[in-house]
């Protein structure tokens, strides 16, 4: 959230770039006798590519011609050297996206002495050129954003590390429902077999249970049987004496 309120002043300063061409960039290197006001942008832009500037002291000529205040000598060689490099432009709109000379130092210098000028605003920018505007905003934007960058640091470096930490949190969690799976799978199968050596004995008691209904039935019949041999052998044994005395009459 505190990054969002740089984003406008980036958007801004990104928005003022587009409408510089580099014939605009031009007129203002071969300008034989450039106003205050550009000049200290160019050496904001030449401390923000960390280039050679001279040592800031005041300008007191160009104090007196302003009405006092702050008026600081301006290294307008080394701005001129800077915007006759190639890709000029380019380097400004991807300022961000690579290794720059954004740091406390270097804001400190630009707020205290460049940016406290009463003459550095978009209004006196605009009276020069819309380049002048676009490049002003430029050097304010990369400041700002430093400043509130510095500051979101260490809760993207806290984000990160609770990210971190919640990632192996997960990580751990992941492998924990990993090693239940597989225990769930064992005991699954574990429980099958159970199932199945219950299905395999109770099948058994059940051809226990049948085979001793069926023995029972047997003796049941050989008991029977044994009753009737005992009851034909009298009989017989009586046939005999019948016969016998049958016989002998």
């Amino acid at each position: 959230e505190m990054l969002q309120e740089a984003l406008p002043a980036l958007k801004k300063a990104e928005e003022a770039l587009k409408v510089i061409e580099p014939k605009d960039i031009s007129v203002i290197r071969n300008l034989p006798n450039p106003p205050p006001l550009i000049r200290n942008i160019l050496d904001c832009i030449l401390i923000l590519f960390g280039k050679k500037i001279l040592p800031v002291k005041m300008d007191h000529e160009l104090s007196r011609k302003l009405g006092g205040g702050w008026a600081i000598e301006a290294s307008w060689s080394e701005a001129k050297k800077l915007m006759t490099k190639p890709g000029f432009l380019n380097d400004l709109e991807t300022y961000l996206d690579r290794p720059n000379n954004l740091n406390d130092e270097t804001c400190d210098i630009l707020k205290n002495s460049y940016f406290a000028m009463p003459s550095y605003t978009e209004e006196n920018a605009a009276k020069v050129s819309n380049a002048c505007v676009g490049l002003l905003k430029w050097t304010m934007a990369m400041v700002e954003f430093y400043l509130i960058n510095k500051k979101v640091i260490p809760l993207k470096d806290k984000l990160a590390l609770q990210e971190a930490l919640l990632e192996k949190a997960q990580m751990k969690k992941n492998a924990a429902e990993a090693d239940l799976a597989i225990a769930e799978g064992e005991l699954r199968a574990t429980q099958e077999e159970y199932d199945e050596a219950n299905r395999k004995q109770q099948a058994l008691i059940d051809d226990a249970n049948l085979c001793n209904k069926r023995l029972e039935n047997a003796h049941r019949l050989i008991s029977g049987l044994g009753d009737e041999r005992e009851r034909w052998m009298a009989s017989s044994k009586s046939l005999l004496n019948e016969i016998i005395q049958l016989t002998g009459d």
